[in-house]
Order: C-alpha cells, then sequence, then structure tokens
C-alpha cells in the first residue's frame, strides 16, 4: 500500500495511511439541512465529508472544530451521529466501524477518537476506506494550554477533511497540510489552508455539487 510522508507517518509518530497503524500516527449521521439548489446549480452527486466522534470526547470540542472548518473551508462539515460508548483499542478498529457506516456517496469522514489503549500516534488515513481519524489522546498534552489542544485538534479537523477529498500534503509551512514530525511542529504550522490548496478543495467540491457558502470571504470560487 502506499505510504505517505511525515504527517500521516507520524504522521512518523503522528499519522499513518494505513495497511498497519501501529507503526505511525495523524490524524474524520446526524441531519443534514437541505440544500437549496438553484435552476443553475448542479445537482448533489457526492455528499461532503463528516465529522463524528467515537469514545468520550468534549461536545464543545467537536462543534468548535467543525465551525472552525466550514468557517475557514466555505464548504458543509455535517456532523454524524456520535458514539460515545465506543470501546476502541486500534485505529484498524476505529477504521473497520467508521467505513460500515459511510454511504458509498460521501466523499468521507473525519473520526475524532479517545482510544480506550495506550496509542500515541497522531492518527491515521485509510485512503480505500475514505476514512481520517484523529487520536485526540495524543492531543491532549499535561501542562499545556487548553487553546493550544484545541487549535491542535482544528488542524487535525481541517488535514483529515483533506485527506479524504483527495488532497496531498502542501510544503508550505503556513497551510495546515504541511507535513510534520512533531507536535512543536503541529502547533507552528498553518490553522487552515493556503490559497492554491483552498481552491483544490473547493474545486473538488463544486465538481461534486456540493454547495460552496457565498457569504464567506474563505470562498475562492466565486471570486473567481
Amino acid at each position: 500500500m502506499k505510504r505517505y510522508p511525515a504527517f500521516m507517518v507520524m504522521l512518523l509518530t503522528a499519522f499513518v495511511a494505513v495497511a498497519e497503524p501501529e507503526e505511525g500516527g495523524l490524524i474524520p449521521p446526524a441531519e443534514e439541512p437541505a440544500v437549496e439548489l438553484t435552476a443553475a446549480s448542479p445537482a448533489v452527486e457526492r455528499q461532503p465529508a463528516a465529522l463524528v466522534a467515537f469514545g468520550d470526547v468534549d461536545e464543545a470540542l467537536i462543534e468548535r472544530a467543525q465551525q472552525w472548518a466550514e468557517a475557514n473551508l466555505a464548504i458543509p462539515v455535517p456532523r454524524w451521529v456520535d458514539h460515545p460508548t465506543a470501546q476502541l483499542t486500534s485505529f484498524d478498529e476505529v477504521g473497520d466501524l467508521a467505513a460500515s457506516l459511510l454511504e458509498d456517496e460521501r466523499f468521507g469522514v473525519v473520526v475524532l477518537w479517545r482510544p480506550v489503549s495506550d496509542v500515541m500516534n497522531h492518527g491515521a488515513f485509510f485512503p480505500e476506506r475514505r476514512v481520517s481519524v484523529v487520536n485526540l489522546n495524543a492531543m491532549f498534552t499535561e501542562d499545556t494550554d487548553p487553546e493550544v489542544i484545541e487549535r491542535r485538534v482544528e488542524r487535525q479537523v481541517i488535514r483529515g477533511i483533506c485527506f479524504v477529498m483527495g488532497l496531498e500534503p502542501n510544503p508550505n509551512p503556513h497551510s495546515a497540510m504541511f507535513n510534520y514530525s512533531t507536535l512543536e511542529e503541529l502547533d507552528a504550522i498553518g490553522r487552515n489552508l493556503d490559497p492554491p490548496w483552498l481552491v483544490r478543495l473547493q474545486e473538488a467540491a463544486a465538481a461534486a455539487g456540493i454547495p460552496l457558502d457565498p457569504e464567506n470571504p474563505f470562498n475562492m470560487i466565486d471570486e473567481r
């Protein structure tokens, strides 16, 4: 299976494109509102990547990550019904459960996961299953400002959405898609996308019929 660079392989200790997730680590349904289409709008061919929590995940953290992604990507990021009692011990188990819930027409899912085992890789990406997993335990370091931790999760959700939508890592350190190897590097990279990668993501969304927010200042498609 194709191996992905540093972010996914810790990704080196942070995130792994998974065949065996233990070798590395990243880091993704509630009812979705009806989308009003105009005569010129394309029919919705695919559903946007969804966000779901497995295990004991704080609701405020999920909402903040969802709102950050929607505000900075200008696309909908719907919530699935969370699984707070899920007792999962490995990335493979998370990937299997998420894939079993995933509809054929959806781009993928980003899972915010609280492991019940000692897993410290930051996450994993399963390309064939269209599942990206964020290991929250690895984000929650001791003696760390809660704002720093919440920003780590925001970055990982942005990354997870981008991976399931087909984007590759970005060489720009001001982009959330920049490869990183440590938490210190994760804290230093951008929290959203630079314009070229944002355009790529939005073009993929538009081509699939996913509506972009016309009022969002990060909507790069409507400005061109």
